[in-house]
């Protein structure tokens, strides 16, 4: 087990120590909601403020450890596992911040979250882009469609693609914070966008593959 290894249990178990300690420090109700301009527009139970987080990074964690263990491509996952590894710690403190930075309201730190969480989610998808390109072929991890699953050739071209607009549409989540009133149109529409397009990019470098394979015969 080395540092990567370690980094994300023990940032975990931190987490729930301190939803422990804070939990008869806080209101009953404390802002547990943002909206699009990065306000608190709803509050709720501390419990669920102080836990869910938690609970989800345990349980992405868990997600995590298991699928090298249980998949079928177990060689291709080992020749991407380094970054991989890399991902899993990047993710797990990406939502480790997400949890202090929701928490701040509560010790009165008013920020605007957008300019917090924003710029953070840009780093977390520019990284996501980088390691799509260095994925392989398997069921768990990557863009998987029939087409990408059924050929080395075709999974590659995809997520070559797929990096490229993976890293674009960070740049896109950045814009967020200038245009706060079009968040829908920058962050949700070329995300859309993306799957979109790489399910039908896929299924065309399929095609393709097979018409050429056709004509050599």
């Amino acid at each position: 087990m080395n540092i990567k290894d370690v980094i994300p249990i023990v940032i975990i178990v931190a987490m729930f120590i301190g939803a422990i300690f804070l939990t008869p420090i806080l209101d009953n109700e404390v802002p547990t909601h943002w909206n699009s301009q990065g306000e608190v527009d709803a509050y709720g139970s501390k419990y669920i403020a102080l836990y869910l987080f938690p609970v989800i990074t345990l349980i992405i964690y868990a997600i995590f450890w298991f699928i090298p263990r249980i998949a079928i491509y177990k060689k291709n996952i080992r020749m991407f596992q380094e970054h991989f590894v890399n991902f899993q710690v990047l993710f797990i403190v990406f939502l480790a911040f997400m949890y202090v930075v929701t928490l701040l309201p509560n010790f009165g730190v008013h920020i605007n979250i957008n300019y917090v969480l924003i710029p953070a989610l840009s780093v977390l998808f520019f990284y996501l882009g980088g390691f799509l390109r260095l994925c392989k072929r398997n069921y768990f991890i990557g863009i998987r469609t029939p087409w990408t699953l059924s050929s080395d050739y075709v999974w590659t071209k995809t997520h070559k693609l797929g990096g490229l607009l993976m890293r674009i549409y960070s740049l896109f989540i950045l814009l967020t914070l200038i245009f706060p009133k079009y968040f829908v149109l920058l962050f949700v529409v070329p995300l859309i966008a993306i799957v979109v397009a790489t399910m039908v990019y896929s299924y065309y470098v399929y095609k393709d593959k097979h018409l050429s394979s056709g004509k050599h015969r």
